[in-house]
This record gives C-alpha cells, sequence and structure tokens, in this order.
C-alpha cells in the first residue's frame, strides 16, 4: 500500500513516500475499508508534520494502548478528510447504509486521529461506522467532495457549541464578521451564512476581496490597503464574529459586538494544543482552563459570550451539508490539486497566504 508518513517532525520535506506501508484489514466488524481516491490538506495537518499536538498524540497511545512496544509518535500518516469509494464493509454494517461500490466523504475526529496514528494519505485505510461519514454529493467530483468534509465540520461544530448556539433558525437577519476569510472554514462560513440568511462582513487580503464577495459577501474589508478599525467604526455593531486568524491580532474587534444581545466571539484559534505541548497534560490543562475561564468572564462582564472553536464531526452536519451542496447552495472552493506524489508540494503550498480555499491532493491524477 502506498502511503505518506513522517518519520520526524520537520517541514513538508520529512513527508516520506512508502510503497510498503501494511495493507489494512477488517478485523472489526464494524469497520469498511476505503479506496481513497482525494483528501484535502487542513492548516492543522501542516502544523502537525511540525510537531503541533505530539505530547497529546503520545499521551493517547499510552492511554489507548495503541504503542505496544513501537515509538508512540512515529511513523504517522498525516491527513483529516477524503472521498472514496468503499471496497469492503464489516458484517455488522448495514448494507443499505454503506455498501461495497457506494462513494463516502469522511471527516476523521481528532481524538480518533491521536488514538490509531493513522490519516488519509495513503491509498486504503480502515475507517469504523461513526458519525464522522457520509455520502459524496453525486454532484461533486472526489476532488471536489474532499474539499469540504473538515471545513464543514469545523464551522458547524464551532456554531452550535454557544449555550444558545447559532443555526439556521435564529441567524436571519443578524449581523456577522467573519475574520480570515480566505481559507478552507472561511470560504465555507461565508457560504454557509448567507444560506442562513445572515448579513455577512469579511477581513481578508486585497487578493480575496472580490471572490470573497462572489461567495455572497455583503462587505468586505482589505486589511491590506485600509485600517479595519476605522473601516469597523462605520458599521453597525455585529452579533456574531468569527475569528480563524486568532494571536491577538483582531482582539480589538470584540468592542463592536452588540452588548447584553448574546452577542458571542468565537475564535478557532487557540492555546489547548499549545499549552499540552509546552507544559505537559496536567499543567497544560490547568492552563487552558484558566485562560478560558478568564475570557469567557471578562467577556460575560461586558454583556458578551466568548468561546473557542473546535472541529468535531457530526452526523448532521454532513447530511445537511450535502443537501445544499445537491441544491447549489454551497460550491467547493478549491485553490489548486496536487497528484499524490506531489504530495510535500501540497503540503507548502497549504501554508502560502495568498491562497483562497483548500488544496486537495488527487490519488488518481498520473
Amino acid at each position: 500500500m502506498s502511503s505518506w508518513q513522517v518519520f520526524n517532525y520537520g517541514g513538508p520535506d520529512q513527508l516520506k513516500l512508502s510503497h510498503t506501508a501494511v495493507v489494512p484489514s477488517l478485523t472489526d466488524p464494524r469497520g469498511i475499508i476505503v479506496k481513497v481516491h482525494a483528501a484535502s490538506v487542513n492548516p492543522l495537518d501542516t502544523k502537525m508534520i511540525g510537531g503541533y499536538g505530539a505530547s497529546l498524540l503520545s499521551i493517547s497511545k499510552k492511554f489507548t494502548g495503541k504503542s505496544q512496544g513501537r515509538s508512540l509518535e512515529f511513523p504517522f500518516t498525516p491527513g483529516m478528510d477524503f472521498s472514496g469509494e468503499i471496497v469492503q464493509t464489516g458484517k455488522l454494517v448495514p448494507s443499505r447504509k454503506f455498501s461495497p461500490g457506494s462513494h463516502a466523504q469522511y471527516t476523521l475526529a481528532n481524538c480518533n486521529w491521536v488514538s490509531f496514528n493513522q490519516g488519509l494519505i495513503s491509498d486504503k485505510l480502515i475507517i469504523f461506522i461513526t458519525k464522522q461519514v457520509s455520502h459524496k454529493p453525486k454532484s461533486l467530483s472526489h476532488c471536489e467532495a474532499a474539499s469540504i468534509p473538515y471545513a464543514a465540520a469545523t464551522t458547524w461544530s464551532s456554531l452550535f457549541l454557544p449555550p444558545k448556539g447559532i443555526r439556521e433558525g435564529n441567524m436571519s437577519g443578524r449581523r456577522v464578521l467573519v475574520l480570515g476569510g480566505s481559507g478552507g472554514v472561511g470560504t465555507f462560513a461565508i457560504q454557509l451564512f448567507k444560506v442562513w440568511g445572515a448579513d455577512v462582513t469579511v477581513v481578508c487580503g486585497s487578493d480575496s476581496v472580490e471572490r470573497c464577495l462572489m461567495l455572497g459577501a455583503d462587505v468586505t474589508l482589505d486589511y491590506q490597503n485600509y485600517d479595519v478599525k476605522q473601516e469597523l467604526k462605520d458599521l453597525a455593531k455585529f452579533d456574531l464574529i468569527f475569528d480563524l486568524v486568532g494571536q491577538g491580532k483582531y482582539d480589538f474587534t470584540k468592542q463592536y459586538l452588540r452588548e447584553y444581545k448574546a452577542a458571542c466571539y468565537i475564535s478557532l484559534v487557540h492555546p489547548v494544543m499549545k499549552n499540552f505541548d509546552q507544559y505537559g497534560f496536567a499543567l497544560g490543562a490547568l492552563r487552558t482552563a484558566v485562560s478560558a475561564g478568564l475570557n469567557v468572564a471578562k467577556n460575560l462582564s461586558e454583556g458578551k459570550q466568548f468561546h473557542w472553536g473546535f472541529h468535531q464531526p457530526n452526523a448532521k452536519c454532513m447530511s445537511t451539508v450535502a443537501q445544499l451542496v445537491e441544491d447549489g447552495k454551497i460550491h467547493p472552493v478549491i485553490d489548486k490539486i496536487f497528484p499524490f506524489e506531489h504530495l510535500p508540494e501540497a503540503y507548502q503550498h497549504a501554508t502560502s497566504q495568498t491562497k483562497f480555499g483548500k488544496v486537495v491532493v488527487d490519488f488518481e491524477s498520473p
């Protein structure tokens, strides 16, 4: 079996193509084996080959007993979502749901990734019948379908996390500010918010302004040529700020949330994994809890909500998004497609500040 593996942390040059990786066998009656046709490259993938999350990876391997005398971390195969064809199913898999020959798309839960040391950049892999799997939209190619699951699940789970939740039924007419609208999650979130009837303002670079408008954004703020802080002063306040940039760059935008109106600031960039890597499990967990508590308390005192967003697969998300795709309301946004053999180049390109949308790896490309 062909598989891209990492044996040492570093950059894309640490990705090594192996043609002798172990071919998976179906040992669990709930399992399925999939031939992968395409996979996407996510920001988390590029970080993890550099050692991001290494501490949690080791802890998880110890806890689940998956090390079996081998290295707790290496080799590992990166990848978080794909589109492919089912080639074998376990005895307990309902044939009405999944059967050999049917096409599926998949997004991998972080906990499964660290538990099984198995990503998606292989031409076959075992996955279990869980909420992460769904049928591929018939209208999409495998490359197009592979660009959606992780971005969709991340957006969806982050929005539904707040106490009152943010969903289709309560978004009509509400004002949303998306900080960083040119990545995979950003381009998906813009479309989902518009489907739900929100008024969407997006902060992005000058190269992305027109494309964000084409996705449905009502207003774009070009941070490269204009003063975003000054521009925001001229706009009405927001019900939701969706921060995909983090690092404190746009903390000043919190003042533009409506006060005492259940307004919410959600950041997808948080210190959780960094704290575990730097301080270990116990102290890392403590620092994370303290940081989260302080953020929540500070914002509540100002009549606002604050939450970190996390990726979590969700069956309802995948089925709902698949229907939105079939209805032509959400479209895949792909910056560039690379052949399987050029995976390191795909990972390098995924870190580019000028890309718009997702980077996809085509396993069938010659």
